[in-house]
Parts: structure tokens; sequence; C-alpha cells
């Protein structure tokens, strides 16, 4: 049986300039992103477009992602997105 739901990154009280990605695909609904930051006031919308676009690169319509993120770089939320997708589905290309 394949995964459904796959989680890339670190959380916790500790942890700095890193994010945690839980990731499932889905048949339908469409792009859904939810985003944890006490920076998301200001960052948040930049946050969105990142994660938009890997999963726009890899071609996935219909998405749950739900990101914490921890200070994390544009680089780094875009390979936590990948890496939680690469988990559950073959991928053929890299995104940066």
């Amino acid at each position: 049986m394949n995964p459904t739901i796959a989680l890339a990154g670190n959380a916790g009280p500790d942890v700095r300039s890193d994010c945690q990605v839980q990731l499932e695909i889905r048949n339908s609904g469409g792009l859904d992103v939810v985003i944890e930051s006490k920076v998301k006031a200001l960052y948040g919308e930049s946050i969105r477009e990142t994660c938009l676009e890997v999963l726009h690169f890899f071609e996935i319509g219909h998405a749950a992602l739900k990101i914490t993120d921890n200070g994390a770089l544009p680089f780094v939320i875009a390979a936590r997105v990948e890496a939680a997708l690469a988990s559950l589905m073959p991928i053929s290309k890299e995104f940066w």
C-alpha cells in the first residue's frame, strides 16, 4: 500500500531556520496550503508562493499541504516540499 501522507523537515521549540511539511496528495479539491509561522504576517504570502511553485513544477493539482515554519529560507521550504513529494511518488526531475 502506498502512503498517502508524508512528513519532511523538523519542528519543535529548539528548531531554527527550518520547517516541517506535511503533504497529502488527493484526487480532487485543488491545492490547500496551511501555514503556521510566527512571521506569517510578514512572509506568509512568500511561503505560500514557494510551496505552490514547487507543486506546480511537479504538476500536482490536488493536495493538502501544511507547513510549520521556524524561519526557513525559500530554498529550504522548496527542498522540504520536494522531499515530502518524493516520499509519496517517484519524481524524475529536481526543482532546484
